[in-house]
């Protein structure tokens, strides 16, 4: 009589390959969404961090336009009464003198916050990476698409940097030739004062003086985009390398909030963050990550949702 001992052990060996397998690729999955999770956390943390500085810069500009409100009646008061006992010049000249003082500090706070939001928010991103990444070298830059690049057409293409930071009505600088980094263009709101002065060899004569009153924000909306991107890695089960050397591909994740809240022309420093929907800036940025949410997968060549 022939022995059937044994008989099952091929089906077992085989089932418990199939299991292995099976339960390896629900850990690489896991690992993969946990990666794409933890990317849009750092994309997140830096976002904020940019547009919080850049809520700190604007609140600044309105400050010291609300000191420009302060000391507007010397021109609009005072140089008229000036005008009448011919001191206007010295009137004015004080003014000047005052406007000029606070310029400086205009300078100070346009060009420090030209470049500081996406300093502190490479900052905050490189200690996230280390704490979530470890190991790894993670790029990251301040994304940005306005209107009028070619790439901007293609919905698909991840975002590139390109904030400008340079300003076209500067009250600080009117050389053409030098232009200083800014963190907002700021448009001159301008006033004529009308006044008389002494005229020889009798009465008065009609004179005008114009003076800049206070500067109002220009341009498009405020924000800060982050994009971070994650290189390939292995793979925590890839026995005898069946998923290949990097089977986590590559991960790209973006981020958007903006300052909102206060008004520079009004001298309103209330300014504050919120992180908006990449759809909040689709007219600027990827149709398609607005429509998507914020990972780009680059196998796919499409923008994932990400749920948390």
């Amino acid at each position: 009589m022939t022995s059937e001992r044994g008989q099952s052990t091929p089906f077992f060996l085989c089932f418990l390959v199939l299991m292995t397998v099976m339960v390896g690729t629900m850990v690489n999955v896991g690992q993969a969404i946990n990666r794409r999770i933890a990317l849009q956390i750092v994309a997140d943390a830096g976002a904020w961090t940019g547009a919080t500085n850049m809520a700190i810069g604007l609140n600044g500009l309105a400050e010291v336009n609300q000191w420009r409100r302060d000391i507007e009646p010397i021109a609009s008061v005072g140089v008229p009464l000036a005008g009448l006992i011919g001191l206007d010049g010295m009137v004015q000249k004080i003014w000047e003198v005052g406007t000029i003082i606070i310029n400086f500090v205009d300078t100070g706070i346009q060009v420090g916050y030209a470049k500081i939001p996406y300093d502190e928010a490479a900052r905050v991103t490189w200690y996230n990476a280390h704490d979530l990444f470890p190991g790894e070298q993670l790029e990251w830059y301040e994304g940005y698409r306005p209107w009028g690049d070619p790439d901007a057409v293609n919905e698909e293409v991840p975002f590139s940097k390109s904030r400008p930071t340079a300003c076209q009505d500067q009250p600080f600088w009117t050389s053409t030739f030098f232009v200083l980094p800014c963190l907002v263009d700021l448009a001159p709101i301008e006033n004529t004062v009308y006044y008389v002065v002494p005229c020889f060899p009798f009465g008065y004569c009609p004179s005008s003086y114009t003076y800049v009153k206070w500067f109002e924000k220009e341009g498009e909306e405020i924000s800060f985009v982050w994009v971070v991107k994650a290189p390939e890695t292995k793979a925590i089960f890839n026995p005898f390398d069946v998923f290949g050397d990097d089977a986590i591909p590559e991960m790209v994740a973006a981020a958007h909030a903006k300052p909102v809240g206060g008004t520079i022309e009004e001298g309103e420093d209330e300014y504050r963050v919120r992180m908006e929907p990449l759809s909040a800036a689709a007219m600027y940025f990827s149709p398609s990550a607005a429509l998507h949410g914020g990972n780009y997968d680059p196998i796919f060549e499409k923008w994932r949702r990400v749920l948390y």
